[in-house]
């Protein structure tokens, strides 16, 4: 453990694992697809048979629009997505542990979120991701941003706070 993280609640052996955080990823990327095909219908966005591995632009912005959605509200409000209530794990606010409020939730999603967004993957997006793989608390490069970490909550020494964390980047004097 560093300086910068010795005012951390959270522990090493509270750290998930880039299993954990691989297979919840992948299970939300799945019910992602089904809520953006579902939302599509709703619209009438037609799917084209082309072979090409270009989505219509409807269809990106769709995706993309439920992306942010479900990111951003299911961390907000839970710390969990429904791919980290299957993996057991959530994520807080590195310093408090408590879980993140909109602004963090936001950035988290929106820096691997908004270059995938075009073409639903990038090598941007995969390298935000993929910094967890030599991060030694298992983080991307859209925790670091945010200042996140994602916890297992089988290893909690005690529960975190579920209320969201204020806003840590407004500068407002507390009163």
């Amino acid at each position: 453990m560093t300086d910068r993280d010795s005012d951390s609640p959270i522990t090493e052996d509270e750290i998930a694992g880039i299993w954990r955080r691989a297979i919840g990823f992948l299970a939300d990327q799945a019910l992602l697809v089904i809520i953006t095909l579902m939302v599509a219908g709703v619209l009438g966005i037609e799917i084209g048979e082309d072979t090409a591995l270009r989505l219509p632009a409807d269809l990106v912005i769709t995706r993309a629009i439920a992306s942010a959605v479900y990111y951003i509200t299911f961390t907000t409000t839970r710390g969990q997505t429904p791919g980290k209530m299957l993996t057991g794990t959530r994520v807080v606010m590195e310093r408090t542990g408590l879980i993140p409020g909109v602004g963090p939730s936001a950035l988290r999603w929106a820096v691997p979120g908004i270059p995938e967004a075009p073409q639903g993957i990038s090598v941007i997006a995969l390298f935000v991701r993929a910094w967890s793989l030599v991060d030694y608390r298992n983080r991307g490069l859209h925790d670091k941003a945010a200042k996140t970490v994602v916890i297992r909550l089988d290893r909690l020494t005690e529960e975190p706070y579920s209320e969201p964390a204020e806003e840590e980047s407004r500068g407002e004097p507390t009163a």
